[in-house]
């Protein structure tokens, strides 16, 4: 017996199944609203979409083969087809319209392959609707699973696939290929397609002109202001991190007072952790998300580089958020309870449990959904429970610790307190105030919202939380940081002396050229002149002095002076008169 797959009611050959759930992908994604609709006239054939203009005539899949449109690898007969990229229509499509097609044409086959065909081959009395090449014949029964209980079967509904389900509502995430051009980026906030069951074992289904088919609803899906606030509120909490944690990671980097800290060390670390998580999550945002982004084609292709990106964001950087965190925790107790620390503690062990173990935890992460899961670029967390567990475990127990560790570190400060009666009791309110200043440093306020509520509110400010842990992070062990506080009064008051004396040194080079330059100008306009006055004791040397020169010392050369005049003493007045005096002969009485 040959595979059969459940379409809409309908059950087809596998192949056949192929060629009409992708040409219904096609025609659901893009030709049911404007501005097709009232410009091309559409129907399915077995293989395609067949697509002709309002008023030509015939147009029909037997009269004109040659208006019918698929992808080759899916149709039946690519011959009796066309390939989607040579579709042209009035507007254009989008230009990634054929890998959007795809991804839906590719999740229908794995449902038939997956679900549909051994759903069939299990309950075949359910399978009462056969295919277009078989007559029909009515249900034997009321259709029921393995365990007898009445239930409705797995079908494709023509955009994602159901499984075998027991009557009432059942509900599923929107895929994104359905939105046709963008990529939702809260694809993982809630169940809000809804499929309903009867209790007669068949799918509810609503009259459509003529006909009456299965329905499914699909109105939560629709564009709405709420997610572009949870991705605007996303963006701006990240942002506001990276901008504050890159000038903490730099001051204390530059400081050796503070990078040789090990306590500072374990800081920078954490706060490298919050920035790299930041910047994937802002680049993914810009590069895969938003409306228009450059890469969404990557997303909906499943490419490997989208898939490397959104694990790097989501889950190595976050879960090495967490150790570090847990870092943190350790180190501080280890600070409080050991009577004996070192400030040069090698940082090894931190290293491996806070950036090797996320790594080999993530590989793993990645291997399990390659093999088990891989779709979406791995952005939705796995329908495979067990997988996320390998990220979600870890997580949960650093919180965990560092929860029991900031109990035992409260314990401890309390009783050091009591037990000293000079300390007022003000100190036990500095003390409290100090444990609770931990709480975002140790992440234990993902404790609250560990919880995911299916509310848009709860999900923005559990989004804001997240983003800007990173910035209060960054305020509580760089900006109000005493240390670091005190280490930046230095290096100010360091970098003004400094600029002072370099200030005050310039200004005494450039007061003395300016006096070396002035003297040699006089000296080449003003020449000095020798006073031959019989009536003075000496010789007179007219030398006039500028104004500017008056604060530095000026030596008077007197080489030119005849040899005849030896002996002589040279004595300079305010007024820069120099005169020379013969010396007088003196008697050595000794």
């Amino acid at each position: 017996m040959s595979a059969t797959c459940r379409l809409a009611g309908e059950l087809y050959p596998a192949q056949l199944f192929r060629s009409i759930a992708c040409a219904r992908c096609l025609f659901f994604i893009y030709f049911v609203t404007s501005p097709y609709t009232g410009r091309y006239q559409f129907d399915i054939c077995d293989t395609g979409v067949l697509i002709c203009d309002p008023h030509e005539n015939p147009c029909s899949c037997s009269e004109t083969p040659n208006r019918t449109f698929n992808i080759p690898g899916f149709s039946i007969n690519s011959s009796l087809s066309i390939s989607l990229d040579s579709l042209h229509l009035e507007p254009d499509l989008p230009p990634d319209f054929v890998i959007i097609t795809e991804q839906c044409c590719e999740a229908a086959v794995k449902c038939c392959d997956n679900v549909l065909s051994p759903d069939a081959e299990v309950n075949p009395e359910t399978s009462y609707i056969v295919s277009r090449e078989a007559p029909k014949r009515g249900p034997k029964s009321l259709p029921t699973n393995r365990d007898g209980a009445i239930s409705c079967p797995a079908t494709w509904d023509g955009w994602q696939c159901f499984e075998r389900s027991l009557p009432g509502a059942v509900h599923k995430r929107c895929p994104n290929y359905i939105f046709g051009d963008r990529l939702r980026n809260d694809v993982d906030s809630g169940d809000i397609v809804a499929k309903e069951c009867l209790t007669n074992g068949e799918w509810f289904k609503k009259k459509w002109g003529n006909t009456v088919s299965e329905w499914t609803d699909y109105s939560g899906c629709v564009l709405n202001q709420q997610s572009m606030l949870k991705l605007v509120a996303g963006i701006v909490a990240f942002s506001v991190t990276v901008i504050a944690i890159i000038p903490a990671i730099i001051i204390i980097s530059s400081h050796s007072a503070l990078k040789k800290q090990t306590v500072f060390r374990i800081h920078k670390n954490l706060l490298y952790s919050f920035l790299f998580s930041g910047l994937f999550y802002l680049f993914n945002c810009f590069f895969f998300v938003i409306d228009g982004a450059i890469g969404d084609h990557l997303y909906f292709i499943n490419h490997i580089s989208c898939r490397i990106l959104f694990t790097l964001q989501l889950r190595y950087f976050r879960l090495s958020t967490f150790t570090w965190m847990l870092g943190e925790g350790v180190y501080l107790y280890r600070l409080l309870m050991c009577t004996f620390s070192s400030e040069a503690e090698s940082l090894k062990p931190y290293y491996v449990l806070c950036w090797g173990f996320p790594l080999v935890v993530t590989i793993a992460y990645s291997a399990l959904r390659q093999i088990f899961d891989n779709e979406e670029c791995w952005v939705s967390p796995s329908k495979v429970f067990w997988i996320e567990w390998t990220i979600m475990g870890p997580c949960l127990i650093a919180l965990c610790i560092n929860l029991l560790l900031v109990l035992m570190i409260l314990y401890v400060l309390i009783k050091k307190l009591r037990y000293n009666p000079h300390l007022e009791p003000a100190q036990y309110t500095k003390a409290v105030r100090a444990v609770f200043m931990l709480v975002p440093v140790f992440g234990l306020h993902f404790l609250i919202t560990i919880y995911r509520i299916q509310s848009t509110l709860h999900q923005i400010i559990n989004l804001t939380l997240d983003g800007i842990q990173g910035f209060v992070v960054a305020l509580i062990v760089c900006y109000t940081n005493k240390t670091v506080i005190e280490c930046v009064k230095k290096w100010i008051e360091k970098y003004l002396e400094e600029r002072k004396l370099r200030r005050q040194s310039e200004d005494q080079r450039i007061q003395f050229k300016r006096s070396i330059e002035t003297s040699f100008a006089i000296e080449k306009l003003y020449p000095r002149t020798v006073n031959m006055d019989p009536n003075s004791n000496g010789i007179t040397l007219m030398h006039n002095f500028s104004k500017d020169s008056d604060e530095n010392e000026e030596s008077i050369d007197i080489n030119g002076i005849p040899t005849a005049q030896s002996g002589l003493s040279a004595i300079t007045d305010m007024n820069g008169v120099t005169t020379i005096i013969p010396s007088k002969n003196t008697t050595n009485f000794v």
